[in-house]
């Protein structure tokens, strides 16, 4: 194979084998992360806006729905009312930026016909949420929140047929039709449009799951052929340089024993050299080969030489003008050998010259095989950065994923009269409360978790306080739970809870926070119980259903 290349060749061939190693190993790097770096677009550029704009539009529907049901309250104040229009309009620049968000996206074909049935639907839920506000509207003009309690007041007082009576019955009837276009239409249709939201939210949520897919066979693709590089090239190079290095030594080698034998003077040395061939080796032992040859000629004419002074000698008498030209011819050739023999000398310097540029040839090839080494590591390890930032992209679409899947605030009514169960041994179960015409069941959680009477009054630590029926949507169960207080929703920070004492450990809580009303006048806040919501919703499941 390598016969007949000279001996630059094949140093320049390994060199560039080397770094025909070392540019694939790069190339494959370069792809690689190339591809990483699209799905990470795709992510970043795509899949999160698409379902970060879902879930406004979902997130500003709930906050809609939920300051329609305090518009709904008879009780409700004018500052609780303005702070719930001021929350619906919130919502709707929310929605919008939603929408703005979600179009600005790349759509496939399949997206953009469940958005457009989003759209269609939200676009009926808006005109039936502007009518019930526009009913809403007349009926908080007319000045009487609460016509029903004007109404039996009117009655105690037997002014039945006065015109204070019938000026109640407008409200009440402006009431009536507030029910009956949220119950009949704006309520179904909110529930379509977030049940069509969560389908596109599913979709999305598919695409990022795919991606994900796609990213980790790359990562695992390109590891494998990493890992291969990393074991095969130094392996490779290894061979292939002793290969190379090994028919340099033998050629050399075979070289420095011809010259030995003709420095030592024999020349009848049997000299092997193809002279057809580029190899420098080859070449020095084809002079070699020459001057041997030379140098027999040259002894034979020697030899041939003294048997002419031997003949001649005898003749000396005869002739001494040809003593004399014999004795020049001797001269001559003693003069040619002597030269011949400066001329060994020489070759043999060039030889040893040439061994000592072949070794550090040979030590260059080593060096840049380990620096090439250090490059495949160093790549390896950016790889495997490459796909933890990857896994961390992963794991914050699973939190927003979560999130998605959280408890669900149905609705908050006044107090109901509850039902009680015949020959019922459950006290958890208080018995059943109609919610909007739907007979639910009512628990009591003072009993699920061994609750014991407060000693404070209720007053004490709000302002205005009424008792309430909470109606929570889990899992697609819907509970309700007679509360006496209810704040709202207050928000805290993960490391803000904290670890619940030994006495609590076998109980629903979770962890503990602190927590002061706002509005309240007390400066000591309260250490508030964070409830296992899993285990809650489990046991309530297993002891009541």
């Amino acid at each position: 194979m390598f016969k007949n290349m000279t001996l630059q060749t094949r140093l320049i061939g390994s060199f560039f084998f080397m770094g025909l190693i070392v540019l694939t190993m790069a190339l494959l790097g370069w792809f690689t992360t190339n591809e990483l770096n699209q799905y990470i677009n795709i992510l970043a550029t795509d899949n999160i806006p698409s379902v970060s704009g879902i879930w406004k539009i979902n997130e500003g529907q709930t906050q809609i729905q939920s300051a329609e049901r305090l518009l709904f309250d008879p009780e409700v104040t004018v500052s609780e009312r303005q702070g719930a229009i001021t929350q619906i309009q919130d919502a709707w620049k929310q929605i919008n930026e939603g929408i703005k968000q979600y179009e600005a996206t790349p759509l496939s074909e399949q997206e953009k016909k469940e958005y457009g049935l989003v759209k269609e639907q939200l676009d009926a839920w808006k005109q039936a949420h502007e009518k019930l506000l526009d009913i809403e509207q007349q009926f908080t003009q007319l000045g009487i929140r609460n016509p029903w309690k004007k109404q039996i007041e009117l009655i105690r007082q037997g002014k039945e047929k006065t015109s204070d009576f019938a000026i109640v019955q407008a409200p009440i009837e402006l009431r009536n039709r507030m029910d009956s276009e949220g119950a009949n239409r704006e309520e179904p249709l909110f529930k379509i449009t977030d049940d069509q939201a969560g389908k596109l939210l599913k979709l999305n949520e598919g695409y990022i799951s795919d991606t994900q897919k796609e990213v980790e066979q790359n990562v695992a693709r390109s590891i494998f052929w990493i890992s291969v590089g990393i074991a095969i090239d130094p392996i490779t190079a290894i061979i292939f340089g002793f290969i190379i290095a090994r028919q340099i030594a033998f050629q050399i080698l075979g070289v420095v024993r011809v010259a030995e034998q003709i420095s030592t003077g024999n020349l009848t040395t049997q000299v092997t050299a193809d002279s057809n061939s580029k190899d420098e080796m080859n070449r020095l032992l084809t002079a070699f080969q020459t001057m041997t040859q030379n140098l027999n000629t040259l002894i034979r004419q020697v030899q041939h030489s003294g048997i002419q002074v031997t003949t001649s000698a005898t003749q000396i008498a005869v002739s001494g003008k040809q003593l004399e030209g014999t004795l020049t011819e001797q001269v001559a050739s003693t003069n040619e050998v002597a030269a011949a023999t400066k001329e060994i000398s020489a070759t043999s310097r060039e030889l040893v010259s040439a061994m000592e540029q072949v070794a550090a040839i040979s030590q260059i090839t080593t060096t840049a095989a380990n620096d090439s080494q250090k490059d495949i590591v160093r790549m390896e390890t950016t790889m495997r950065q490459l796909a933890e930032a990857t896994n961390a992209i992963a794991a914050r679409l699973g939190v927003i994923s979560e999130k998605a899947n959280s408890i669900n605030t149905k609705e908050i009514s006044p107090a109901s009269v509850i039902h009680t169960l015949p020959h019922r041994s459950n006290q958890i179960l208080r018995g059943l409360v109609s919610i909007r015409g739907e007979l639910r069941l009512c628990i009591s959680l003072s009993d699920l978790l061994n609750l014991e009477a407060a000693d404070t009054a209720v007053q004490s630590l709000s302002p205005v306080v009424y008792s309430r029926m909470v109606v929570l949507e889990k899992a697609d169960k819907t509970w309700v739970f007679g509360v006496d207080e209810l704040y709202g929703v207050h928000r805290f920070q993960r490391d803000e809870l904290q670890d619940p004492p030994k006495s609590l450990t076998q109980t629903y809580t979770k962890g503990l926070f602190h927590w002061q009303p706002s509005g309240s006048q007390m400066e000591q806040s309260h250490s508030v119980s964070y409830l296992d919501d899993e285990l809650l919703f489990t046991t309530l499941a297993r002891k009541v259903v």
